[in-house]
């Protein structure tokens, strides 16, 4: 009975293409805006230095001249890449420090903030205030 209807056939077909087809699309969709994974860097003890690779991506919707900067916690900024002419990029940088730095993409035309992003720093042990003496008896 069922199998005698090709209108109902049709209509199933269309159905399991159009859901493939809006699956397929959410699969593509891209996150805009600036992001660095991972963004939390673990030293083992409290005022010791942290290490890690963070890659760090962005896309944004107009075409221009882009930079990433590094905000110190001192406030101090250092550029690490500029970009011309283009609406995303990447860039793997080499984290090193005890404390959190705030990245910064900015539009080089006015020097505007588009995006921020934070990398922050954590430790296993807190640092000990009384030092230990070794005794011998």
């Amino acid at each position: 009975m069922f199998f005698d209807q090709p209108l109902k056939w049709i209509l199933l077909l269309c159905l399991s293409l159009y859901s493939f087809s809006i699956t397929a699309q959410s699969k593509k969709l891209i996150q805009l805006g600036l992001h660095a994974q991972p963004n939390k860097c673990v030293a083992l003890n409290q005022g010791r230095e942290c290490f890690a690779n963070i890659l760090i991506k962005w896309q944004l919707e107009n075409v221009n001249d882009y930079c990433l900067l590094v905000k110190h916690t001192d406030g101090k900024l250092t550029e690490l890449k500029c970009w011309q002419q283009t609406s995303r990029g990447q860039f793997s940088y080499e984290f090193q420090s005890t404390r959190g730095v705030q990245l910064l993409l900015n539009r080089s035309t006015d020097n505007q903030t588009v995006d921020t992003e934070s990398i922050q720093v954590s430790w296993l042990y807190q640092a000990n205030a009384r030092k230990r003496r070794w005794r011998l008896f």
